[in-house]
């Protein structure tokens, strides 16, 4: 599995400079600043756009942006997507036009539209049909390419439920009180010692570890851990398992709890993983029901016995 990590966010003002550099240097066009200049794209015209229902993802690997995608709601359109030559085919470009397409899809459009070279060989439009972009039309010396966005509806919806300012991020060292805290309220019975030495074992493991905040609360998690014997149900080791997923109970029915396990699933893809596993109690029907409503396929129920010796 590769070891090549990134991260995705909103595209900031603060942004500018470098989203700019990564699309000058993956432009092919040597006077590419001149260019772009010409055609009114400036720092300030872009950020004008993004005042005017035009939203924008960064992809971030070690402090540097590796890659850009921005659409617009108002006409459907995935207006650019750009990833640094040496970051492609790692998944950089997916993840990236996903985000465009959910909310595209959230904004009300059953389609996405963009325009790209009209030759064939144009490694971008290869990448398009892979992802399942197919032809529209050919104009003014550009292909024109569509998608229908009717599967990503549902995801899309997240984002549109957490717009009150859920924020989703992976847990840091420093969290640690926080999150034992909701630890605690999932699991009362737990010993608050217990509770620290797992959060450690977790922070320091090969796992992940999604928060969800609320200013300066956190709201909910999803524990992942690597297991490296076999998972029932699955097809390959290591698996990501999901150890424990919560949210506080005034924080329900807002999406929060599908948000958490998309970070997850998003985090695991990025490091080759193709499936996560989980469990829950034979008497936890709300919990059961919650893993079949975002995908989850039952696999086998088991009785589990201990002989003391």
């Amino acid at each position: 599995m590769p070891d090549f990590a990134f991260t995705i966010r909103a595209i900031l003002p603060a942004d500018m400079d470098a989203i700019f550099a990564v699309r000058v240097a993956t432009w092919h066009n040597p006077n590419g600043v001149e260019e772009m200049t010409r055609m009114g794209l400036t720092h300030e015209s872009v950020l004008a756009m993004m005042r005017d229902r035009t939203r924008g993802w960064i992809a971030v690997a070690e402090g540097r942006a590796i890659g850009f995608a921005m659409g617009h709601a108002k006409t459907g359109e995935m207006w650019v997507i750009a990833v640094l030559k040496e970051f492609e085919g790692r998944g950089v470009g997916r993840a990236l036009i996903t985000r465009v397409e959910e909310w595209i899809a959230a904004e009300g459009w059953s389609e996405i539209w963009l325009t790209t070279d009209v030759d064939e060989n144009f490694r971008a439009v290869g990448f398009y049909k892979r992802l399942g972009w197919i032809d529209w039309k050919f104009e003014h010396g550009d292909r024109y390419m569509r998608k229908r966005l009717g599967r990503l509806e549902r995801r899309a919806r997240i984002e549109e439920k957490l717009r009150m300012g859920i924020v989703i991020r992976e847990a840091s060292p420093a969290d640690k009180d926080a999150w034992t805290g909701l630890r605690h309220t999932l699991w009362p019975d737990c010993p608050l010692e217990r509770h620290l030495i797992e959060v450690e074992q977790l922070v320091s493991g090969d796992g992940m570890v999604a928060l969800a905040w609320e200013g300066e609360e956190t709201v909910g998690f999803a524990e992942i851990s690597i297991r490296r014997d076999h998972v029932d149900g699955t097809s390959e080791a290591p698996v990501p398992y999901l150890e424990g997923w919560f949210v506080a109970a005034a924080h329900r029915g807002r999406g929060v709890g599908r948000a958490l396990l998309e970070f997850a699933w998003d985090w695991a893809r990025r490091k080759g993983f193709r499936e996560m596993a989980s469990d829950a109690e034979l008497e936890n029907s709300e919990s059961i029901r919650a893993h079949a409503r975002l995908g989850f396929d039952e696999v086998e129920r088991t009785v589990h016995f201990v002989k003391r010796l």
